[in-house]
Formats: C-alpha cells, sequence, structure tokens
C-alpha cells in the first residue's frame, strides 16, 4: 500500500496557493507519465472536489498500472 499527499501550507490562503501548485506543478507532472507504470496509492489533498482533472488522472493510474 502506498500513502501519499497533496497538500499545501506556505502562509498564503490555501485555497488561491493549492490551485496554483495543482495547476503548474502537479497535474503537468502526473499528465507527462500518463504512459509509464506506477501507483500512487492513497493520496489525501486539500480541496480535491476542485481539481477534477488530477483527481481523475490519479485515479486512471492506480487502476492501469
Amino acid at each position: 500500500m502506498y500513502v501519499n499527499f497533496l497538500s499545501y501550507a506556505g502562509g498564503f490562503w490555501p485555497k488561491t496557493a493549492e490551485q496554483t501548485l495543482m495547476d503548474q506543478s502537479v497535474y503537468p507532472y502526473l499528465a507527462a507519465r500518463t504512459a509509464q507504470p506506477a501507483r500512487y496509492g492513497l493520496i489525501p489533498m486539500d480541496f480535491s472536489d476542485f481539481h477534477v482533472n488530477v483527481l481523475q488522472l490519479l485515479i486512471d493510474k492506480n487502476f492501469t498500472a
């Protein structure tokens, strides 16, 4: 079992900072590695309902690798 996390703590309003983190770092990282086998496991994250594109990539990766 794998456990990772996506959370932000940096002195800014978390909801705004989290969106920037997801758009500029997490989503491009996952999208660039869709063809590579990997399992990311359980990933607690802040405001997950605002990041449906990231959630779908994680779900696809965990069930197709």
